[in-house]
Formats: structure tokens, sequence, C-alpha cells
């Protein structure tokens, strides 16, 4: 028993030596060789932001917050008396959903998104006067201006330490109700006011609507007036609507897009986003960077969570409330580039104005459409060059347009189209003259102060192509080819395949020539509204658009959100 028990008792010592010196080893192993490396932390060591660059960043977020005035005036007790209009406080203003600032004005409330100082010729002859217009939301539409409640502007100025309180001369809708009607939903529009004569030519930095001359503001905008830096107006800037769509990844077709757009004359693009993939946020990153491309946040007017998921979610149980609501930020971005370019063209990143026959490019385009509305006794010039849209579906059946160019540029491989276009003011998309309009809707504009309205640009010209499927299944049949997009090939397979490589999205792999990109038909999450409207702006379109197709195609079409 003894000798056993010795026997058990070397053994374990034998097992104890053996699991000791193999875990010494193995530490001993992952230790680097030279006594001289130690491990290090790699985190972020920099030192906090100045105050300035902080207010910058800041100004990023919000751009409507004129945090920069308010910084500047802090100690400087703005008011107009003891007792009347004094300048709000930052703690004092009333935020929703974090982009918008309120005004409660009993029965109704007021979510303002910006406000815009407009000089422009066209506006100051029509109405005797320079305008700040405040882009605001209520839930009341097309009533009369009587109806609303009293509201004012208390515009600041750098010059004076007082306000100038002037009463709202027009709310002026960019919404028809025969579209959507619904105390749930909450409806664009401009609230205006005209400028003093005393500070006739002055810009002023903020603007507050209250509801009483001398009341204490909830809120506080900066007013937007951003006139090229050394340049004269000039060339093309894109508005597209809000992207939403957290689980796609249509990176490879934003580039694409972007580099097609660049190509055709545009200087800059707006996409405003709720909240896309991280691939796609990489490309705008990437764009905004280089000053081509920015990328502003938005969030739903009636309060839904402005949380990616959630936005998603939101969007597709009820695609009313967004139809209405991207007009805001389409709007923004039209006021915020009117006095840099010429032209601001509305359209979705599944659209692309293309020129045809001898015309290559959107000035070319422009050019002879102004040319011909000069010819039927439009001396101003169109207030909009309206296009057909002709649509371009993904015909999954179909192979690959062709070897030469890769497969996962989408618009390239994707030439056949429906044989014909729609009727002119059907889904159409214009060029808007920064000169004239003043309020823009995703199709045309809802209201100008000169020009000579909308002109239907002949599809000999340019055309509207809709990377989607049709309304009607019927016209998928017997498709046509149209190949205008491959005037473009190299610079646009150069370009695209350029920033896909430095970005880390197309890399060379083991085995392989070249790394596929796969690249998935996008899914239908919601719906758009196809109409054929009249505009009832400020002048009439001479586009023939039947008012009962309102009603009529407000089954609304299904929409692509890549």
């Amino acid at each position: 028993v003894t000798m056993r028990l010795r026997s058990i008792q070397g053994c374990c010592l034998q097992l104890v030596w053996i699991s000791t010196w193999t875990v010494q080893y193995a530490v001993a192993k992952d230790e680097p060789k030279s006594s001289s490396l130690r491990e290090e932390l790699f985190v972020d060591r920099r030192p906090p932001p100045s105050e300035e660059a902080v207010h910058k960043l800041i100004a990023q977020e919000l751009p409507s917050l004129p945090l920069d005035f308010m910084k500047r005036h802090r100690n400087d007790n703005l008011r107009l008396n003891d007792s009347c209009a004094p300048y709000p406080d930052l703690m004092q203003l009333e935020y929703h959903n974090n982009y918008w600032q309120v005004l409660r004005s009993e029965p109704l409330t007021f979510y303002l998104f910006g406000a815009y100082y407009d000089n422009r010729t066209a506006v100051v002859r029509r109405e005797g006067a320079a305008l700040v217009r405040i882009l605001a939301t209520t839930n009341v539409i097309d009533i009369d201006h009587k109806d609303y409640p009293p509201s004012y502007c208390q515009l600041w100025y750098e010059e004076h330490s007082v306000p100038f309180i002037v009463p709202v001369r027009e709310y002026r809708e960019i919404w028809y109700k025969e579209w959507a009607d619904s105390p749930e939903l909450y409806f664009p529009k401009f609230v205006e006011c005209a400028l003093p004569v005393e500070v006739q030519y002055l810009v002023p930095k903020t603007v507050s609507l209250v509801a009483s001359e001398c009341a204490h503001a909830t809120n506080n905008l900066r007013v937007i007036y951003e006139p090229p830096v050394n340049q004269t107006q000039r060339g093309f800037a894109v508005c597209s609507t809000g992207l939403f769509n957290p689980y796609r990844d249509n990176s490879v077709r934003l580039i694409e897009w972007l580099e097609l757009l660049r190509l055709l004359g545009a200087e800059h693009v707006t996409l405003p986003t709720f909240g896309i993939h991280p691939n796609a946020t990489k490309v705008l990153r990437h764009y905004e960077a280089e000053g081509f491309v920015s990328a502003p946040g938005v969030s739903l007017t009636r309060g839904e969570p402005a949380l990616p998921h959630f936005s998603y979610e939101a969007i597709k149980a009820w695609y009313n409330n967004h139809c209405v609501n991207e007009l805001i930020p389409l709007n923004d971005c039209f006021y915020r580039n009117m006095y840099k370019y010429d032209y601001i063209v509305i359209i979705d990143i599944d659209e692309v104005i293309m020129p045809v026959g001898i015309h290559r490019s959107w000035s070319d385009v422009a050019q002879t459409a102004e040319a011909n509305s000069g010819s039927d006794d439009c001396a101003d010039g169109a207030t909009s060059l309206c296009f057909r849209n002709v649509y371009f579906p993904a015909y999954p059946e179909r192979k690959p347009f062709s070897d030469a160019v890769p497969h996962y540029m989408y618009m390239m491989q994707h030439v056949a189209r429906v044989a014909d276009h729609l009727e002119p003011g059907l889904a159409t998309k214009c060029f808007h003259s920064a000169r004239y309009v003043t309020g823009v809707h995703n199709h045309y504009p809802m209201n100008w102060a000169g020009g000579c309205s909308i002109l239907a640009v002949n599809e000999s010209i340019g055309q509207m192509q809709h990377y989607r499927e049709p309304d009607i299944p019927e016209t998928l049949e017997n498709p046509v080819i149209d190949d205008l997009i491959w005037r473009y090939k190299e610079p646009l397979v150069e370009r695209t395949q350029a920033v896909l490589r430095q970005l880390g999205l197309l890399q060379w792999v083991p085995d392989t020539p070249e790394a596929v990109v796969k690249d998935t038909p996008a899914e239908s999450t919601s719906i758009q509204q196809e109409e054929k409207v009249e505009p009832t702006g400020d002048s009439k379109a001479n586009v023939d658009l039947d008012s009962a197709e309102i009603t009529k195609t407000l089954s609304l079409a299904e929409h692509i959100e890549l």
C-alpha cells in the first residue's frame, strides 16, 4: 500500500511539473524576444478640441442654430427694451426631434427647420422687398391667412443691438391638400417676412418666430445666406431625397451614380440621411471630404424617434408621412444653393437626367432648351426645364449587357428600357432656375417669382432615366436598347473603380482575377406618388397638367429605396 501511494504521489508530482513547464513555455513563446519591447495602448491622446472647433462641429450637426451669434453677444443683453423681445438664450430654445425648433401659438404648433434670406432680383421686384423665409410645418393646410394666429418675425442684425419686428406677410404652401390631407400630418410651408425699409440692405443674422411682438422667443434660427465665394453664380447643384435604408449596401450604385453626375456637370450633391449602411456612409464621407457631397441628418417632423432602424420602420409604416416630410430637405437644399448655381436639379439616386443626341452635358442640354424657350416668346427664360420620364427596369432574366465593363456597374449594364416615355409632366424631374423658383416639390416647382413657368424639354434633347419598375407591367414587354450612358464608359468605369479601391470595397483576392462585388437588386420598401398635377403656385405652367389626375393617381406608385 505504501509503495502504491508513493507511486501515485510520484505520478502526481510529474504531472504538476509537466503542466507547469508547458504553461511557462507557452508564455515565453508569446513574449517578445527583445526585452526592449513592451505592450502599448493605442488610444486617442489628442487634447480636447478648442471652443471654436466645438462650435464648428455643432454647426455641422445643427446648421440652423446660430451658436456663433449667440456666443458673440452673450453678454450684450440684446432686447428691444427692458420688457420686450429679449434675445433668447441657448437653453431657452425648444427643440424637437433633433433638427427642429418650436413655436406654440394656439391653436397651432409650428415646427421650424431653417430660415433663408432672399433678395433675388425677381423676388424683390415682385414683393417690393427682400424676404426672410422660414421653412416650417403645421398640421393645417390651405387655410386663409386670417385664420392663422398672429405671428411676427424678430429679426436680429450684427449691426444693431435691438431687433426689428415685423408681422408675417405670407404663409406659402408647398404641398397640395389633394395629395394627402390628415390632421395627423404636418405640411410644409414657408412663413415669410419682408425686411423693414430701415435695414433693407442689411442681411439679418438670426430670426425668431413669435406669437406677439414682445414675446420671449422659444426659437432662434440662423438666417442662411450663402453667396458664392470668389466666383460667379454658375453650373448645377443636385438635391436628393433622404436615404433611409440601413440594411442594404448600395455603396457601389451610389459611387457609380455620383461619378456619372460629376461627368454630366454636377458641381455639388446634397444627400440627406436618416441612417444608412456603414459602407454607404463610408462613400458619403469620402465625397464630403472632397467637397462634392453634403450629407446632413434629417428627421420626421411628427416626432418619430430619429434612430436609423426605427426611422426605416416608420417610413415603411406610413409613406405619406415621409412624402410630406421629404419636401423639407429638398427646399432647404434649394435655398442653400440658389446663390451659387444657375440650376438646382432634384433627382433620386435611381434617376439620371441624360443628355440625348449631340448633347453631352447638362450645360449643353440647358443651353439648347433655353434657346427653344426663347423662341416661344419667353424672353426671361423658363422657370424650370422638365424632362420626360422613361423606365429602365431590372429585367433580371436578361444577361449583363456587356463584358466590357464590370458586371457590378448597374446603370452601365441596364440599358434595356420600356419603349415609350411617360407623358410630359408625369413623374417628371427638372432643372430648376435659381433665379425664379421659390418652392420645390420632387417633380416640379411649386412657386416661382418670374420666368415663363415650366418648359417640357423634348426627349430629343434630354430624358429622365428612371432605374426602377414601371407602374404598368404591360410596358415591360418589347423593351428597346438605349445605351446613351455608354458614351461615358471610359471615365465612368475608371473613376468608379478608383473610388471602390480607395475605400477598400474592391480588392484582389486569391485565385480570382478580380474581386466580385455582388450587386443585389434593390428591394421595394416604400411607395411614392406619381401624379400629373397642375401647379397652383404664383404662376401657371405651360405644360398641359390635368388636375383630375391628382386624385386618380393617388394610388401611390411603388418606390425603390436603394
